[in-house]
């Protein structure tokens, strides 16, 4: 549904969704799709930094990561740690 919506937006605007992806990039300095995964990994950490979840797997899962492989080396990539060791430390004591 959005996807169609989408195009109805780009047709009555006279413009191709590669422009439309061009001029983000220009922008941004990232991909749609990399913009959206980096919001997507920022609220996982959030989630596991504050403690509102028991595990990774819930976290991901709620925000879209159903492959915790991919997720995991995406997440290292982008917070130079694995996902686990974001939530054990959240878990300490203080």
């Amino acid at each position: 549904l959005w996807r169609a919506l989408f195009d109805k937006r780009l047709h009555a605007f006279h413009v191709i969704r590669r422009t439309l992806q061009y001029a983000f990039e220009q922008v941004v300095g990232s991909s749609p799709v990399a913009y959206l995964r980096g919001l997507r990994l920022n609220a996982v950490r959030r989630d596991l930094v504050t403690g509102d979840t028991s595990t990774v797997h819930d976290a991901a899962a709620r925000q879209g990561f159903w492959s915790l492989s991919q997720f995991a080396s995406d997440y290292r990539s982008l917070f130079g740690e694995r996902p686990s060791e974001t939530l054990a430390r959240a878990r300490r004591p203080q």
